[in-house]
């Protein structure tokens, strides 16, 4: 390990390799005890866990409720269903698009390719196409 190498180590306490199975288990005990301590310290409800191995990623949010048909003995109804809450679509990494007009099914099947949703995966997914062929070109 080169000398600038060590001090970036030292800094961000990166831990050696694991002697044995024993330190491997004590690593991770402390690792979900770092992040349950924070968790019930911000007194949140919820939590979020990302962990980026260098992939981007798109999250979309549903602005309004998908219609269901809700059937009981007496009558049928329309009820209106949010299958994700604004707080949780937001995952904290990566690209993230909000759609106020639409609801889970018209985000997770467009009904055109003209449907702004349906074009962000497309230059999402051709985005991601263009970097992997830059990256072979540089190899």
């Amino acid at each position: 390990m080169q000398a600038v190498q060590r001090e970036i180590a030292e800094q961000l306490k990166v831990q050696p390799p694991f002697a044995d199975h024993a330190a491997l288990e004590a690593e991770v005990a402390r690792r979900v005890s770092f992040i349950q301590d924070c968790l019930v310290n911000s007194g949140l409800k919820t939590l979020v866990l990302g962990i980026s191995g260098g992939v981007d990623s798109l999250s979309m949010g549903e602005g309004i409720g998908t219609p269901l048909v809700h059937l009981n003995r007496t009558a049928q109804r329309i009820i209106n269903w949010r299958f994700v809450m604004p707080d949780s679509s937001r995952p904290g990494f990566g690209r993230y698009l909000y759609f106020p007009t639409q609801n889970h099914l018209t985000i997770c099947k467009p009904k055109t390719q003209l449907d702004e949703n349906y074009s962000a995966v497309r230059e999402f997914i051709a985005q991601q196409m263009r970097r992997e062929e830059e990256r072979k070109s540089r190899s």
